[in-house]
């Protein structure tokens, strides 16, 4: 089960994908007319801003942004995040991962912020054709698209593209990016997989094992049968690859070092590499 000088290089894998599907990218990447924005067409409604937060569930702004590549296959890699805001000044944010899902966060955003969103929305219209977006060159990196909506729920598709030196654009996503709690990957997955693991089977090789956090650190505890006390490992990455594989890498020695588990699809069993052992996770008492 333990691996010794293991260590992942991502930006390695990156490298090497974005290498091989360049020719691909240069393709699905953009739409048909070679070009991967596409400018909408430009409002011809009043603007019915309210001059206040309104006691209503109509969304009054959304985002969306999707990620171009270059893809970190195999790896739990950010796919996407979309924002979508509330007049009543609630702002929901989803991110995904190739792997894990979802992730789901909900925020109170100022009434000053989704107005000066609405604002530079309004800017960007006015000023579109000033600006050159011809980004025929890019193959890859994050695309966006915005919609305004107003307060009788009627929509006005706002921009689909890259979003490099628009200003009006960028401010946006600044103002929604500053709502958005960072995104560490060793807590999404330690929320996965936290819990203590015991084999029911007869003649297995482990007690239990355990993965925990304490003092901001994670730690994986086992406990082999054989031995009266368990063994601790610091943990310094949590690594969720595909086919249900997850790295606790460590280091020792000055080396890095993995234990490598199988999970169950619903994350309730797990089974160190090379056994046949099974651990069942230990169900808390509610």
């Amino acid at each position: 089960m333990k691996r010794s000088n293991t260590r992942f290089i991502s930006g390695t894998v990156a490298v090497l994908a974005c290498t091989l599907t360049a020719s691909f990218m240069l393709s699905a990447c953009k739409p048909s007319d070679g070009n991967p924005l596409s400018v909408l067409p430009t409002a011809t409604t009043e603007n019915t801003f309210p001059d206040q937060l309104l006691d209503s569930d109509q969304i009054a702004f959304s985002a969306s942004v999707e990620n171009w590549g270059p893809f970190n296959y195999g790896y739990d890699y950010w796919t996407g995040t979309s924002y979508v805001v509330y007049y009543n000044g609630t702002i929901e944010i989803r991110n995904t991962y190739s792997l894990s899902g979802e992730e789901v966060e909900t925020r109170e955003i100022s009434y000053e912020d989704l107005k000066e969103i609405r604002t530079l929305a309004d800017s960007f219209r006015e000023n579109e054709s000033g600006y050159d977006l011809d980004f025929s060159d890019y193959c890859d990196g994050s695309g966006w698209s915005f919609t305004t909506y107003d307060t009788d729920g009627s929509k006005d598709p706002l921009y689909s593209g890259y979003i490099y030196d628009i200003d009006e654009l960028e401010s946006i996503r600044n103002i929604l990016s500053s709502y958005e709690t960072p995104v560490d990957l060793n807590e999404r997955a330690f929320r996965l997989f936290e819990g203590k693991y015991y084999c029911s089977d007869y003649g297995f090789e482990y007690e239990y094992i355990s993965l925990y956090k304490k003092d901001d650190k994670y730690w994986l505890e086992i406990k082999p049968v054989v031995m009266a006390e368990p063994e601790v490992y610091e943990i310094r990455e949590i690594e969720l690859m595909e086919n249900n594989i997850i790295y606790f890498n460590y280091v020792e020695d000055n080396k890095w070092h993995s234990f490598i588990f199988s999970f169950s699809d619903d994350m309730t069993q797990l089974k160190p590499d090379g056994s046949s052992d099974t651990y069942d996770k230990q169900i808390e008492n509610t």
